[in-house]
């Protein structure tokens, strides 16, 4: 009887852990997206105006849209890493996944940046 409890919580525990991930991977998107759109937008504040609809819309639909294209795309990235390292090197799982984590971040705020940049100056604004 224990044992199989044991069990079951060790099939849960996985589940749990990738739930997790997912809200991760998607604040970080989200973040990102509100964070670099807003400094963007300060440093070019002589052309570009939050008070328009141009801005409105870059905050209101891509606060949605970025938490799930870009923290999914990052989410499948990382899950896929983390079932296929782990498995193999066990002892250095920890260290492997805190890297891969550090990295992934790093690649998502430049994609993030590139992204909200050519959003900004040539969907929305054209300048």
């Amino acid at each position: 009887m224990k044992k199989e409890e044991d069990a079951d919580q060790i099939d849960k525990e996985p589940e749990e852990g990738l739930i997790d991930l997912q809200k991760k991977c998607g604040k970080v998107a989200l973040f990102l997206w509100f964070s670099i759109g807003s400094c963007i937008f300060i440093a070019n504040s002589e052309i570009l105006n939050f008070f328009t609809w141009q801005g409105l819309a870059y905050f209101a639909i891509g606060l949605f849209i970025a938490p799930l294209l870009i923290g999914g795309i990052f989410y499948f990235i990382q899950r896929s890493f983390t079932k296929e390292y782990i498995s193999i090197f066990p002892k250095a799982s920890k260290v492997l996944v805190v890297g891969v984590d550090f990295f992934l971040i790093i690649a998502e705020a430049m994609i993030v940046y590139y992204i909200a940049r050519w959003t900004i100056f040539s969907v929305l604004f054209q300048v």
